[in-house]
């Protein structure tokens, strides 16, 4: 459980997994696919190629723990 800040460009492709089992609670504010009190398990991540609208992506999860990828631009 906790929260993280994703600090990127925006546009930039952030892929979010449930990491040792289910978590609840996931709330996503800053990217092109929000989430409110959703929960992702395995078979149904919901997560996966997200996008930053912002510089600046937020990630709050209640019970369980995130697995966050962060595409970076090799430009």
């Amino acid at each position: 459980a906790g929260a993280a800040t994703v600090n990127g460009e925006k546009g930039q492709t952030v892929s979010i997994f449930p990491w040792g089992g289910e978590a609840r609670g996931i709330t996503l504010e800053g990217f092109e696919y929000p989430l409110e009190d959703a929960t992702m398990t395995l078979a149904r991540p919901c997560g996966i190629s997200n996008r930053l609208t912002a510089e600046a992506g937020r990630i709050k999860v209640d019970v369980g723990c995130l697995l966050v990828i962060h595409y970076l631009s090799t430009k």
